[in-house]
């Protein structure tokens, strides 16, 4: 093979220009997929009539540029059946499940009694699952103990 006729400014030119162009496409890829931060705490919610209740809230934090749509919220059962308790409708003053829009949060909550078999004072996982069927989990968290709602 003759290399004679080969300029190696041009090779190296095609190179970066290849990388270029890849790194473009991995950001641009990047930038569509969803970025979703969950988060669970204790929330002091103020009802009109009812003044303060506790509740465990679940919070889903859009980090991108995108809106996404929370199709349900919920914990996984502390029993490693890998079921889960699922919020799928959204309830008062919630606004998930429901889309978030970009670089936004969305809430919803449980109260005590709702948690089931849920044993408050030991870890729990909360999660959203978007309408893409990916499934976003928060750090493991501890409520210790929910006072009555």
């Amino acid at each position: 093979m003759d290399v004679e006729g080969i300029d190696p400014v041009a090779v190296y030119a095609a190179l970066v220009s290849t990388v270029a162009l890849g790194w473009q496409i991995l950001k641009e890829r990047r930038a569509r997929r969803p970025q979703v931060e969950v988060d669970a705490g204790h929330a002091m919610l103020n009802f009109p009539g009812s003044g303060l209740v506790w509740a465990a809230q679940i919070e889903a934090r859009n980090r991108s540029d995108l809106p996404v749509r929370v199709t349900s919220a919920g914990f996984n059962l502390q029993d490693g059946s890998g079921d889960v308790l699922a919020m799928i409708q959204q309830k008062p003053g919630a606004t998930i499940p429901g889309v978030v829009p970009p670089r936004d949060s969305g809430f919803t909550y449980l109260f005590p009694h709702e948690l089931g078999g849920l044993d408050p004072r030991r870890l729990l996982v909360a999660w959203v699952r978007l309408s893409t069927g990916e499934r976003f989990e928060a750090k493991l968290v501890t409520f210790r103990e929910l006072p009555p709602a």
